[in-house]
């Protein structure tokens, strides 16, 4: 009988998307507490800051209105399951993780 990792138990477990509330679940906080991380993900995407992003679930934004400030209002927030695990069990994305999902600066 072979321990199971958490990578692999997660990665079992998860969907692919991982819904908020499995992200809310694994993390045991609320789920807006999922949500704020996630637009605080994405506002350190915008602005360039790879350091700030590694502290806040990982999320792609899909769809809404883009803002004068390169923001975007409305839409869809996406948590990918490899980036969440990735993420949840190194304390914060590598670098390799977020040029696959974001391109190499």
């Amino acid at each position: 009988m072979s321990a199971t990792t958490t990578t692999e138990r997660l990665a079992g477990e998860l969907s692919d998307p991982v819904t908020k509330q499995q992200a809310a679940d694994v993390m045991q906080v609320g789920l807006a507490s999922v949500y704020s991380s996630m637009r605080r993900f994405d506002a350190a995407r915008i602005a360039g800051d790879s350091e700030a992003m590694r502290r806040f679930v990982p999320c792609l934004h899909q769809g809404g209105i883009e803002q004068p400030d390169g923001s975007f209002r409305g839409g869809r927030y996406i948590i990918p399951r490899d980036a969440f695990v990735r993420w949840y069990t190194t304390c914060g994305l590598d670098g390799s993780v977020l040029d696959e999902l974001y391109g190499a600066p």
